[in-house]
Parts: C-alpha cells; structure tokens; sequence
C-alpha cells in the first residue's frame, strides 16, 4: 500500500521519472526516498513535501519563513546565489558557527542561541538575507558612514598639517624677532655707551685740566708765600719797617 504522494522506487532502486513537472522533496530525496513536494522555501531555496514542510513550520529557525505552495509554487529550483559561508563562531556557544540573525531583537547567533532564547521571534539564516543586507539602504548608509567618517579622518588630517605648518612658521617668525629686538637692543646698547662713555672722557678732561689748574695756581702761591717767608726772616730786625709794610 502506497503513502499519498510517495513514488514507489524503480527495480534499480533509483530516482523515479517525475510525472506532469513533478518536484520532490530535497530532505526525503537525501535518504532516497521520493515524495512530491507540496511546498517551496524561499529562505531555504528548498522544495518539502507535506510531513517536511509541517515540521519547518514549526521549528523556531523557520517557521517565519515565505512559503509558496499549490500554483505559485516554482517549477524549477532557484539557482543560489554564490555566497561565501558563515565561519564566525558564536561568543556564547563558542563550538557553533553564527548562522543566524534575529530581526526582533537586531542580534546574530548560532542554532543554539535562536532555540534557547529566540523561540518566539523573527528568525532568517544570514546566507538567506545577506545579500538582500549588501543590496540595502542599511548597508548603504553604513557604506555612507564610513566614506564620510574617512572624508573627516581626511580633513582632520590635512587641518593637523595646516596647524603643524602654522606653528612652524609661527616658531621662526617669533625666533627672528627675538634676534632682530636683540640686534636693535645691542646697536641702542652700543650707542648709549659710546655716549656715555665720550661724556665720561669729557668730564675727566676737564676736571684733568681743573685739577693741573689748581695744582699750578698751589705752585704759585706756595712761592709766593716762601718769597714772603723768606723776607720776613731777612726783615726781623727792621720791626718798624716791617709794621710799616704789614699794614700797608
């Protein structure tokens, strides 16, 4: 007795003929057994018959997943997109690669983290909305972000170089007037010494002339006064000539 939908196996035991475009199950033909698939996956870009498609419903890592049954669903099998796998490991479970991504709560993880603590949510496989992410405004504006926080890095750059050649310059400029306020205080220096140092010599010249004045005019009086001397000693037994000439 045959199972609805199940296509008795040929004598070689092979894949059977597939009737009017019939589709089978991709996880019941894995184990060689041939059911018609009712029901197509677009997240997992895999065909399930009845009893499979019952249980992705079910389980928390798909049962938000779009299925297409009946008319609608595809006849032929989407080529999947070349994309690079997942091989980050989870922090959490660090034996479990990230597949995963929960929309409810923005956050990645393996099987593990979506069963024991996103049952109830919106769960998609990375691979299945990767390239949806690339193709997105979010990536976009990431992309955007970046551009312009390097455009910043850029012009922080270039105002760094700016400052840096500012403060150079600022550095010589203040160097050579140090040297030039010092040049113009030495040339005053050197003039008001010179100045000071001519009055100098000009007063010494003059009390030099002041001083051999006086010591000439001490000269002249000291001879005067031996003179004096001199007559007073031959004029000391003449004392009324020489009251006479005292008071004169």
């Amino acid at each position: 007795m045959e199972v609805s939908g199940r296509k008795t196996h040929g004598a070689s035991g092979g894949q059977p003929s597939a009737e009017d475009g019939e589709i089978f199950c991709q996880p019941c033909s894995s184990d060689d057994d041939w059911v018609v698939a009712m029901g197509y996956c677009k997240n997992c870009n895999e065909y399930f018959c009845a009893a499979c498609l019952k249980v992705h419903r079910k389980q928390s890592v798909s049962r938000n997943h779009v299925i297409l049954e009946g008319k609608i669903m595809p006849k032929f099998l989407v080529p999947e997109v070349d994309v690079e796998p997942c091989s980050e490991l989870c922090a959490k479970h660090t034996n479990e690669i990230v597949k995963f991504y929960c929309s409810s709560h923005d956050i990645i993880g393996c099987g593990d983290c979506m069963v024991l603590e996103h049952k109830a949510c919106k769960v998609d496989r990375i691979q299945d909305i990767s390239n949806g992410y690339f193709n997105g405004q979010e990536h976009t504006r990431l992309v955007e972000t970046v551009e312009k926080f390097l455009q910043n890095l850029e012009d922080l750059g270039a105002c760094k170089q700016m400052a840096e050649e500012d403060m150079k310059a600022t550095h010589t400029k203040a160097l050579a007037d140090i040297r030039a306020f010092r040049k113009e205080v030495n040339i005053y220096l050197g003039k008001a010494e010179g100045e000071i140092m001519a009055e100098v010599n000009n007063r010494n010249a003059e009390n030099g002339k002041k001083i051999s004045q006086l010591e000439t005019d001490k000269n002249s009086v000291q001879n005067e006064i031996k003179e004096l001397s001199e007559k007073l000693k031959l004029q000391s037994n003449k004392a009324n000539e020489l009251f006479v000439a005292a008071k004169k």
